[in-house]
C-alpha cells in the first residue's frame, strides 16, 4: 500500500492506493467525504427519487396483498403484518377454500398454490360420498367388519366380495374422516392427471395390492381388515412422484401458523414410518393399523407411475 495525499475545499484526506491491484483503499469517512461533480450530485437525487418510488410501488403492492387475505378470514391471514412499511412481508398462498383450511388445523396436509383442475373430479367425489354415506348409516358396527371385512385366514368366503366391503367399510369416525380427507387431497389432482378410468384402476389396484400384501403378512390372523387406506396410499405415492414440485401445509396455533413443505417430503417420511413401524409389529397380528397394507398399495402407486414414464420414454424414443 501507499499512502497518497488529497486536498480539496480546504480539507486533506490520506487515501490508500495498493500498488498492485491500482485500487484506492477508503477508511470509514474518507469516501463520503470527497467532494461531488455537480452531474454527480443530481444523479444521486434521481436515483433517491427512483428508490422512493419503487418503496412506494412496492408498499402498494403489499397493501393490496394483504387486504386480499383479510377479506379470507383469519384462518387465512396468519403471520400477515399490518401494511404500515414495518417489517417484511411473508405472505405465502394458503388453501383456497374454507375446508381446506379447516382439516389443515385438523392435522392433514392441505394443498398449497397448485394448479386448477382441468376436470371436475367426480370419480374422487363420489367415493367420498360413498364411504360417507355407507358408513354413516352403518354406524361402524363391529359385527358388520367381523361379517364383510377381509379376514386374512377366509380372504375366500363370500366369493371374494370382501375385497370389495373391506374397501368401503371403516373401523370409526375418525378412521373414515382421515381416509376422507387425503382422498379429497390427493385423489382429485391424480383423477386429474390419468382420467377417470386410468385413475380408478389405480385405486382397485392399490386396494387389491395392499390386500394381498397384508394376507401375505398375516395367513392365519381372523382379525378383519377395513378402510381405503391400501387404495388412498397409492394414489399418495403417484402423487408424490408426478408432482414433485407440489407443495403442502400444516396449520398451527387455530391457523395463526402456517408452515408449507414439498409434498414428497412428507409422503416420502409417511412411508418410512409405514416400514419401520411394520418392521417393528413383524409378526404381530393385532398392531391396530394395517402397515403392510399402506406399503402394498403404495407399491402399486409407484408401479403405475415407473409404467406410465417408461410408455412415454418408448413413444419418444426415435
Amino acid at each position: 500500500m501507499r499512502e497518497v495525499g488529497f486536498a480539496s475545499d480546504g480539507k486533506s484526506v490520506v487515501l490508500d492506493l495498493c500498488r498492485t491491484c491500482h485500487l484506492i483503499w477508503f477508511d470509514r469517512g474518507e469516501l463520503i467525504s470527497l467532494p461531488r461533480l455537480p452531474g454527480e450530485i443530481a444523479e444521486v437525487e434521481r436515483s433517491r427519487e427512483i428508490r422512493e418510488e419503487f418503496q412506494e410501488r412496492k408498499r402498494r403492492r403489499d397493501r393490496d396483498t394483504v387486504d386480499t387475505y383479510l377479506q379470507r378470514g383469519p384462518m387465512a391471514i396468519g403471520g400477515v403484518p399490518t401494511p404500515d412499511g414495518e417489517g417484511r412481508l411473508k405472505l405465502q398462498r394458503l388453501p383456497e377454500g374454507i375446508w381446506e383450511q379447516l382439516v389443515a388445523i385438523l392435522g392433514v396436509p392441505a394443498e398449497m398454490g397448485v394448479q386448477p383442475l382441468r376436470i371436475v373430479p367426480w370419480l374422487t367425489w363420489s367415493l367420498i360420498a360413498l364411504l360417507l354415506a355407507v358408513n354413516l348409516l352403518l354406524g361402524f358396527d363391529s359385527q358388520v367388519a367381523r361379517d364383510f371385512g377381509l379376514i386374512p385366514a377366509l380372504w375366500d368366503r363370500h366369493g371374494g366380495f370382501d375385497f370389495l366391503s373391506s374397501f368401503v367399510l371403516h373401523g370409526d369416525l375418525l378412521h373414515l374422516f382421515f381416509n376422507c380427507c387425503f382422498l379429497w387431497v390427493f385423489g382429485d389432482n391424480c383423477e386429474d392427471y390419468l382420467g377417470r378410468w386410468l385413475f380408478g384402476l389405480l385405486l382397485i389396484g392399490a386396494s387389491l395390492g395392499g390386500s394381498i400384501a397384508h394376507i401375505a403378512a398375516y395367513p392365519n390372523s381372523t382379525i378383519p381388515l377395513v378402510g381405503a387406506s391400501g387404495a388412498i396410499s397409492g394414489a399418495m405415492l403417484f402423487y408424490a412422484l408426478q408432482f414433485p414440485q407440489a407443495r403442502l401445509g400444516r396449520a398451527f396455533h387455530l391457523g395463526a401458523i402456517w408452515i408449507r413443505y414439498p409434498a414428497w417430503i412428507w409422503i416420502g417420511l409417511w412411508l418410512l414410518f409405514q416400514v419401520l413401524a411394520a418392521f417393528r409389529h413383524a409378526g404381530d397380528g393385532e398392531a391396530g393399523v394395517a402397515y403392510l397394507a399402506h406399503i402394498g398399495g403404495a407399491l402399486v402407486g409407484t408401479c403405475l407411475w415407473l409404467g406410465l414414464r417408461i410408455r412415454e420414454r418408448t413413444a419418444e424414443a426415435p
